[in-house]
Formats: structure tokens, C-alpha cells, sequence
């Protein structure tokens, strides 16, 4: 009877990583039809490029990315992470596009800043991104920022001034020097 049970477990999962690993691929297909200027980092079923992924730091990553621009596609590339096909925009005048596109959403990776951040303007999609994004637009006028220059070079020069402190030392938390200013 165990033996059964285990048995149809493992059919099962089977089964499902299966079904998620050619569903993954028929999306990607799908969105390469779609979007035939986007290049295709290579992909493995489950992992897709994670096995690229060589460095974890954050640089290590960051360069990975870069990486991929350069051998893949300088502006336009798309990738799947653990069956998560996502594009990559390297293009200024696509990004302002996207940036200016009425509805959003975001991929997964947000869903882990959730507790972090929030439900705020970085992680929401839809309605409640398009209502917050219209509130705080105007903010960032330059005209309503210009007001504030000043301000804002005399807490940089007090940064500066305290960061300075640090030069030839050793490591140090950041945090506090930052919040003071």
C-alpha cells in the first residue's frame, strides 16, 4: 500500500513539472512569436538560466545581466528564471514606453519585496500602480525639485564631509551616516 501511495506521488509530481516545464516553453515560444527583436538567453527545464547565474553577490549578478546584453542582445532579451520567462530592456526609448504604459505588472521577484516595501508604488500593478503613480508624478517635477537644490546640496556636502571620515579605514555601517542627512 505504501509502496502505491509513493508510487502515485512521484507520478504525480512528475507529472506537474511536466506539464509546468512545456507550458513554460509554450510561453516562451509564444512570446518569441510575439516579440521576434527578443533574443533568448538559453534555458534549461525548471532551473531556465539560473545555471548561468556563476556569482551570487549582487555584482556577481548585476554582471551576469550585462553579460547577457552583450552576447544575447544589446537592448531587447528575454530570460526564464525557475519558469519564469521575463524580458530584459536595456533601450531608453523602450523603457520610456513601458514606464508610460497605462497598466503594469510585475514579475514574481516583487511579490518577495512585499513585506519589505509594502504594497507602495514599486510592488503594486494595475489600478492601485496607475492611482500611485499619478499622485507622486507631479513630486518629481523638475520646476517643484529645483526648489529644493539647495537643500539637497548642503545634505550632500554634510554626507560627503562625513563619509570622508571613513576613507582609509575599515568597513563601516552606512546606515547611520545616511540618516543623519
Amino acid at each position: 500500500m505504501f509502496l502505491l501511495v509513493l508510487l502515485t506521488l512521484i507520478v504525480v509530481a512528475g507529472s506537474w513539472v511536466l506539464v509546468t516545464v512545456i507550458r513554460n516553453r509554450a510561453t516562451v515560444a509564444r512570446l518569441q512569436k510575439l516579440f521576434p527583436k527578443f533574443v533568448c538567453v538559453p534555458s534549461i527545464p525548471i532551473l531556465g538560466s539560473a545555471h548561468l547565474f556563476k556569482d551570487p553577490t549582487p555584482a556577481g549578478i548585476f554582471n551576469t545581466f550585462v553579460g547577457f546584453h552583450q552576447v544575447y542582445g544589446r537592448n531587447l532579451i528575454t530570460q526564464s528564471l525557475f519558469n519564469n520567462p521575463s524580458f530584459q530592456i536595456s533601450d531608453p526609448a523602450v523603457i520610456e514606453q513601458v514606464m508610460q504604459a497605462k497598466t503594469i505588472e510585475k514579475t514574481i521577484i516583487y511579490d518577495f519585496m512585499m513585506p519589505w516595501l509594502g504594497s507602495g508604488l514599486v510592488v503594486s500593478t494595475g489600478a492601485k500602480w496607475a492611482q500611485r503613480r499619478k499622485v507622486i508624478t507631479p513630486t518629481f517635477h523638475f520646476k517643484i525639485l529645483e526648489d529644493f537644490l539647495v537643500i539637497m546640496n548642503h545634505q550632500t556636502d554634510v554626507l560627503i564631509e562625513k563619509l570622508a571620515a571613513h576613507v582609509a579605514g575599515a568597513d563601516f555601517d552606512i546606515y547611520e551616516n545616511v540618516t543623519y542627512c
